[in-house]
């Protein structure tokens, strides 16, 4: 039974007319508009390196059900002043560019460190023959670096020649820093639509019913010491609804299978958004909703061969993607399923596909060592598989509810097919349980996910997803410390009273994120608005307020017992 694992192919080969830089200005670089030539400008070239026998190793790991590498990751050291060109333009401007060749890349994408750009300031990239270029980048990007350890990086781009440009006004000259730390050389690309024919389209029927899921399931493009590859993963929810970007996916995908040790690499790893067809079968798949790192919270130590293969980041950017609208997936850590449900994930790194089962999920074991850490079932025929790339992506119940996270399996489109011999359409999949993942991999936080996922510690055993929350540590504007809630805890039975603002609407939420109780009211400060929910079942409940400026509102819990 081959493991799906991680890592198939790079970037697919996009169309070019589908590349948008990610968070990015726009416009067209000062060469381009000003008809300068990238001839004299300096070069700079990865070393020599001998791709063969990692090819080779590549394919003998597909063969094995164990990852397939696409990336070789050059370390380098390139900066402002110890490399490039710099050219004094008309009013004190300069213009500083760089060439960069990796020979026999078919994508290379760029990373920086020390990242920071002045107001006004902005950075091209672009490839050798200018079909594509990403950018401009400008202060506005500077906090997407500052949040990961200031590191930024680049999406690929078709070629193995790629040229930077700088151009920098004269009242910010010499403000702006960074420093290019790694070249990701893309030695294995694929054509976009690569993944094996019975793969369905997000956007086609098949996931009508799952538009807002579907917007909770990400790409991940993971590094793993001087490699790199793919892997899907979901951003999930959590009872405190504070917005973190906590991203689910698989633990084998940060692991070096060569010797077996962890990735230190998490504030490399990019993480596509809504990288989707716009129609079934049909249109292009945008690349530009990418953020650049993580940090680790909790995993299963091994991979799988002894638990339950979760592993849990959180996004290091403060800010999501231009254009993404997050929707915080839900989840069940239920021990038993029901029949049917869905898969959403980037098999062979594609674009976002969704795939069908309708008999019972089944408890089971990954590798035989410890027993009921993953769920199986075998997927609906003609109705989408799995393939590598499909690592750590969700499994949905008829809820819509998350229950489990992809391993591994035989399953495959047709027999012998996604590059894995022995794989067949009749073969089962193994996710491992998201009831396994809360506490059953070990004792401490960091290898369970109750104490992320469940921060308040409610209890709950399912968990609505949602498109709203608040904050963590943020007061979300004044009314939030002008509002009192007595008693709290309560019976069911409060009053909610506002010091200086008028309210004007009122909605009670219960831990599933749906509403309980809705009062639009209008009236003055310093008379308390009586609430009686007592028909409830005890638990944790969210009161939403809004008062009469539309500029605030807030959220406060209260407690049933």
């Amino acid at each position: 039974m081959k493991k799906i694992n991680l890592l198939l192919i790079v970037t697919a080969l996009i169309r070019l007319n589908s590349i948008v830089a990610q968070d990015s200005e726009g416009g067209k670089p000062y060469s381009f508009l000003n008809q300068l030539n990238d001839d004299l400008i300096a070069t700079v070239t990865t070393p020599a390196f001998d791709f063969a026998p990692l090819i080779a190793l590549s394919e003998q790991r597909v063969k094995q059900g164990t990852y397939q590498l696409t990336d070789k990751l050059f370390d380098v050291s390139y900066d402002l002043l110890n490399s490039g060109t710099w050219t004094a333009l008309s009013n004190g401007e300069r213009l500083w560019k760089l060439k960069i060749v990796s020979p026999g890349a078919k994508k290379i994408s760029v990373y920086f460190q020390n990242f920071y750009l002045p107001d006004g300031a902005k950075l091209f990239v672009y490839n050798g023959n200018r079909t594509q270029e990403i950018g401009a980048f400008t202060s506005k990007n500077n906090e997407e670096a500052t949040s990961n350890e200031g590191i930024f990086s680049t999406d690929h781009l078709i070629g193995d020649t790629q040229i930077l440009e700088y151009y920098e006004p004269e009242n910010v000259k010499g403000q702006g820093h960074f420093s290019i730390f790694r070249i990701s050389h893309q030695f294995k690309s694929v054509l976009i639509d690569e993944s094996e024919p019975c793969q369905k389209d997000i956007m086609c029927p098949d996931g009508a019913n799952w538009q807002n899921q579907k917007k909770g399931v990400v790409r991940i493009f993971v590094v793993i010491g001087s490699s790199a590859g793919w892997c899907t993963g979901s951003l999930v929810n959590n009872t405190a609804q504070d917005c973190k970007k906590y991203i689910l996916t698989a633990m084998h995908c940060a692991i070096d299978e060569s010797n077996g040790v962890e990735t230190t690499a998490y504030s490399q790893w990019k993480f596509y958004f809504d990288y989707e067809k716009t129609g079934c079968a049909t249109g292009t798949a945008l690349t530009n909703k990418v953020k650049t790192g993580c940090a680790k919270r909790a995993s299963a130590a091994d991979g799988g061969a002894t638990g339950s293969d979760f592993l849990l980041v959180e996004i290091s950017s403060a800010t999501f993607p231009t254009g993404v609208t997050p929707y915080y997936l839900g989840w069940t850590r239920s021990t038993s399923v029901t029949a049917g449900g869905v898969g959403i994930h980037h098999p062979a790194s594609d674009c976002k596909k969704i795939s069908t089962f309708i008999t019972t999920p089944t408890s089971t074991s990954w590798g035989g060592q410890v027993a009921a850490t993953h769920w199986r079932f075998v997927w609906q025929a003609g109705h989408g598989s799995t393939e590598p790339g499909s690592s750590g992506s969700p499994v949905f119940n008829t809820a819509g509810l998350i229950f489990g996270t992809l391993t591994g399996g035989g399953s495959c489109c047709v027999a012998n097919g996604c590059q894995s011999p022995g794989s067949s359409p009749t073969l089962p999949d193994a996710y491992g349980k998201i009831a396994y993942h809360w506490t059953s991999n070990g004792s401490a936080n960091s290898q369970q996910l109750k104490p992320w996922l469940d921060p308040n510690n409610s209890g709950v055993t399912t968990l609505a997803g949602s498109y709203t929350c608040t904050p963590a540590g943020i007061a979300t504007n004044s009314l939030d410390n002008q509002v009192s809630i007595y008693p709290n805890p309560t019976e069911g039975k409060f009053q909610v009273q506002s010091l200086k603002f008028k309210i004007t609407s009122l909605e009670v939420y219960n831990i599933l994120g749906e509403i309980v109780y809705r009062l639009p009211i209008i009236q003055s400060t310093n008379y308390p608005i009586n609430i009686d929910i007592s028909g409830q079942p005890k638990g944790i409940y969210f009161i939403r307020l809004h008062s009469e400026n539309t500029d605030l509102s807030t959220t406060k819990k209260i407690i049933i017992q």
